[in-house]
């Protein structure tokens, strides 16, 4: 079971998804009205969380120019701090105007 299918009686909301969390993630967060969105990280690319979901609420760039995400990761850190490099995937949910 997806989020399609929990949300298919709220017509009003949307699952998005990308492939490319490092230019999403920032699109979204940058909107008047930014919403988390869950982002895949993946062992293939170095990172810790191996294959993991995080939930990312913010983005910067460290002191090289290299984009970071700020993090929940379901392991009780609120504040992870990932590469953009290591994820793969990312997923969230719009409001859209159904009038």
């Amino acid at each position: 079971m997806g989020l399609d299918y929990v949300l298919r009686d709220i017509p009003e909301l949307k699952v998005k998804m990308s492939l490319v969390p490092e230019t999403t993630v920032v699109n979204v967060l940058n909107q008047p009205n930014p919403t988390p969105l869950a982002v895949g990280t993946a062992k293939l690319f170095g990172s810790n969380y191996k294959n993991h979901w995080l939930l990312v609420y913010a983005y910067g760039y460290n002191q090289d120019g290299k984009l970071f995400f700020k993090a929940y990761d379901n392991h009780g850190r609120y504040q992870a701090v990932v590469p953009a490099s290591q994820t793969i995937g990312c997923v969230w949910i719009k409001k859209q105007d159904i009038s």
